[in-house]
């Protein structure tokens, strides 16, 4: 009987060049039919055999996306409103006075990455490394990227980061009337860090799960690339199909990074122009070069270095580069904290004032800008002067300009 219907499968799908023949026998053992019968499932070359994800882990991904789509993000995200409300008052507030906008720039959050970390750092080298792993081994370079591997999985991105800061002195807590809008700022600031970091762990814990169901079915990293949907309709039959859905969303995500746009945000003035029946060109659209100044007290002038992010290797990434170089990239790693280290300053498309990054680069005095704009203008080599206002010159054109002048 098996070998009449082995014959039949092959006669129907020329493709198919091998079988698996199994019996399930008992509910634990997926038995969902209660009488005997034998499985006949066909293979093919270059598509691994995929088991459906046991009952628990379905269960599992099922309930911990949910509580992430519809509890923890919808309440983390009523924090970063506020939070976003009361930091553009406090900005406001401290524009016209140094010393109020220090303050802001330079404060420490007890709940932000450095904050734990720091409290990590006085403590003996091994008990330091447990502690940073405990506080942090949830987290990542890129906390909401699921294919992330966590610092759990490789702490050894975490020490480095754990040695560039510096200890610093127990502060007695005080309290502070909320009325002043650079605590409220602050406060709320700690209270979305909090929000974040606890909420992560669900993040970590949707990454377990979603690394047992792949191991467990055969699709090994490709499970990323599956919406939940999917995954819990995982068999034995949809299988190569859904293999082959992952297959071509990694390889369209890959073209998608390699030829990602330059720009890295757009504002509700942008989208309107851009969807006019005619463009027009847009005020300030060839306006200087600037950004966020988030970490430096002096402004400085230095050779452009622009990071290959292609590369994945940090070594390989800053073939050429020099001591005093100007950094030029997209997004900051903290892998490269040894080359940051060297710079005479950063220059960054995407960032903030509380990323790691801009709180090590304000411990060592280095000028780092983030949110910048037109960064594309620049090429690796020339010469350009960074301001802690937070424009960019490069030192051709002010050349130039200074000739036209005389």
């Amino acid at each position: 009987m098996i070998a009449k219907q082995r014959q039949s499968l092959l006669d129907q799908d020329p493709t198919v060049t091998g079988f698996n023949v199994g019996i399930n026998a008992g509910a634990s053992a997926g038995q969902t039919v209660f009488h005997i019968h034998l499985h006949l499932i066909p293979r093919r070359d270059g598509i691994a055999p995929t088991a459906p994800p046991p009952v628990a882990l379905r269960v599992a991904l099922c309930c911990v996306s949910s509580e992430i789509g519809q509890d923890i993000y919808v309440e983390a995200e009523k924090i970063n409103i506020l939070a976003g409300f009361a930091m553009n008052e406090s900005q406001s507030f401290t524009a016209q006075n140094p010393q109020n906008h220090d303050r802001l720039r330079h404060a420490e959050l007890a709940h932000s990455p450095t904050g734990l970390m720091r409290k990590c750092v006085r403590l003996k080298r091994n008990a330091r490394e447990v502690a940073a792993l405990n506080e942090l081994g949830h987290r990542a370079m890129f906390d909401y990227e699921l294919s992330m591997p966590r610092y759990s999985e490789t702490p050894d991105l975490l020490w480095p980061l754990l040695k560039s800061l510096r200890p610093t002195p127990e502060q007695a807590t005080e309290d502070k009337a909320l009325d002043d809008p650079i605590t409220l700022a602050l406060t709320l600031q700690d209270l979305k860090e909090r929000a974040k970091h606890d909420a992560l762990w669900l993040v970590h814990l949707l990454r377990q799960t979603l690394l047992a169901i792949g191991a467990q079915s055969g699709l090994g990293d490709l499970i990323f690339y599956l919406e939940v949907a999917e995954i819990t309709e995982l068999s034995h039959e949809t299988a190569p199909s859904l293999n082959a859905i992952a297959k071509r969303r990694r390889t369209h995500a890959k073209a998608l990074k390699d030829s990602q746009p330059k720009a890295v945000e757009l504002s509700l003035f942008d989208c309107e122009i851009l969807s006019a029946p005619i463009l027009q060109h847009r005020a300030g659209e060839d306006g200087e070069m600037c950004g966020n100044c988030v970490s430096g007290s002096t402004s400085t002038t230095g050779r452009v270095f622009v990071v290959d992010e292609a590369q994945t290797i940090a070594a390989d990434a800053f073939a050429g580069f020099r001591d005093k170089d100007i950094i030029v990239c997209n997004m900051m790693n903290p892998e490269w904290l040894p080359q940051i280290q060297r710079a005479s300053a950063v220059l960054s498309e995407v960032g903030g004032w509380l990323s790691h990054m801009s709180i090590v680069a304000r411990e060592h005095n280095l000028l780092m800008l983030v949110a910048c704009k037109r960064l594309h203008q620049l090429q690796a080599g020339e010469q350009i002067t960074v301001h802690v206002q937070g424009t960019i010159e490069i030192a051709d054109k002010k050349q130039t300009a200074l000739k036209k002048t005389g």
